[in-house]
Parts: structure tokens; sequence; C-alpha cells
């Protein structure tokens, strides 16, 4: 009775991970969640969300973890049933072309082993990182951890001549322990600053 229970259950699992249509749900679950992320300041203070959005949509973003996203349930969980749902998918499907006397293909297992280590790798990078934000006027320092402290001396706003925004350029000088690491250091969109194993961007 025990053992028949045992297989039932197990089946119901391998069943469930096996489906595609989880696999679509799942996929539009960590889209959706992604580009609403994408709308809403990412690790900022508390008061930072309560003085911006509204009670009820400071919240909200409080609450479900919006406001560190690629750290919260709302990325990790989907993520990990994904990783859980491809593997299943992918290890039945070497297993029967294995078992089959025809030509074995294996293009498009060796794809989906791909995406299993692309997804291991962003979850171990997404959950591991450490991100702080700072507001700095010209002139202005703010502390960095390890050690390093970093001061705004110049901000440029570049437009081409039809008005449209060419380019951001905050040059910078940073500090680490009352040494001068970078005296100015011009810090643009794809140029961030690298401090030990830190990188600063504007």
């Amino acid at each position: 009775m025990n053992e028949t229970s045992s297989r039932s259950w197990a089946g119901a699992l391998f069943k469930f991970f096996h489906s595609v249509k989880l696999a679509i749900v799942l996929i539009l679950i960590i889209t959706f969640t992604s580009i609403i992320s994408t709308l809403i300041p990412q690790n900022e203070k508390i008061s930072f969300y309560l003085e911006t959005y509204s009670k009820f949509t400071s919240w909200f973003i409080l609450t479900s973890g919006f406001n560190s996203f690629f750290k919260s349930y709302l990325f990790i969980v989907p993520s990990v049933l994904f990783f859980i749902n491809l593997s299943v998918c992918t290890f039945d499907r070497l297993k029967v072309r294995i078992k089959r006397k025809a030509k074995k293909r294996f293009g498009p297992d060796i794809l989906h082993l791909g995406l299993l280590v692309l997804i291991i790798g962003g979850i171990i990078t997404f959950a591991g990182r450490q991100e702080a934000f700072v507001r700095l006027a010209v002139g202005e320092k703010a502390n960095l951890t390890g050690g390093y402290e970093i001061i705004l001396e110049d901000f440029k706003f570049l437009k081409y001549e039809s008005g449209r925004p060419k380019d951001w350029i905050s040059t910078v000088r940073l500090e680490k322990d009352g040494k001068v690491i970078h005296e100015a250091f011009p810090i643009e969109v794809n140029n961030p600053l690298k401090a030990g194993n830190k990188n600063i961007y504007q």
C-alpha cells in the first residue's frame, strides 16, 4: 500500500515537472516579473519607497521583494522550478535517446544542458551580488564598502545637435584609506570604474 502510494506520488511529481506547459508558465512568470522589476529602483532604503510611492504600492513592493528582485522569492523560486523542469525533460530525453538503436542526435540535449548551466550561473550571480546606490552633486562625496571614498568632481551631460542625449560623464576621484586610487576617472554609460571586486556605474 505504501509502496504503491509512493510510486503514484513519484509518478505524479515526474509528470508535473515533465510538462511543457509548466515550462511556458514559468518562463512567462520570470519574464513578466523581470519587466516589472526594471520599473522599480532596486536596493534603495525603505524610506525611499515609503516616500516615493503610495502606501499600498510601497507596502506591495517591500512585501513582495520587488525592491531587491533578484534576491527575492519572486525570482529564485520560479528559476529553481524552471531548472528542475528543464533538468527532468533533458535527462528523460537523453535516456530515451540512449536506449534507441537509431542514429543518436544530441544537439537539443547539449543546448538544454547549456541552459541549465546558464540558469545555475544566473541564480548564483544575482543572489550573491551586492548593490548599493548613492546620489552625489558635484563636490559631494560618499563612503563605499571596503574603505573606499568617492568624490564627484565634475558632471557633463552631452547632447547631439538635434537635442538628443549623447552621453553622461561623471568625473570622480576614488580614494582608499586616505590614498588616491584614481585622480580623475570619467565614468560613462559603458565605462564603469573598477575598484577591487567592485564595479562603479553612474
